[in-house]
């Protein structure tokens, strides 16, 4: 019967080692994508940004072609006004997509860690519950 016992006890710390990898590798490759999604949130930001600026200067070369052609001097007073107010709007608006990114990846990244923490904490429990259970059934000698 010790033979048996011994097996059992065995075959349950096998087990349970299997599922300690299996929850760090889970929870390593649900962290990795929190973390990829970061980066392509940095990398869309970079691409909205770039787009804004090629609008914003085409918008520009549109206002001063316009004001040309209506032989408006398009370099002091109102049509100025108008291209600065163009350009702010486009400013605004990143800076708003800039916050709207970093919350984003700020949050993506404490998902992240917070994924490894739960992670680290399933598998002490597991490792404890499995400890708990082989001196339970008498597997190891209490004193």
């Amino acid at each position: 019967m010790c033979g048996v016992a011994a097996a059992v006890a065995v075959g349950s710390i096998v087990a349970t080692g299997l599922q300690v990898v299996s929850q760090v590798r889970n929870a390593s490759a649900q962290a990795a994508q929190q973390n990829n999604a970061a980066t392509v949130e940095k990398q869309n930001n970079q691409m909205r940004a770039d787009q804004r600026r090629r609008e914003a200067s085409l918008l520009r070369s549109r206002q001063e072609a316009e004001f040309g052609a209506r032989g408006i001097n398009g370099f002091y007073g109102t049509p100025v006004d108008l291209m600065s107010s163009s350009a702010g709007e486009y400013a605004r608006e990143q800076e708003w997509d800039d916050i709207q990114t970093s919350n984003n990846v700020a949050g993506y990244k404490a998902s992240a860690d917070n994924i490894e923490t739960a992670s680290t904490i399933q598998t002490a429990g597991t490792l404890f519950d499995a400890g708990s259970r082989v001196v339970d059934r008498g597997f190891i000698v209490k004193n």
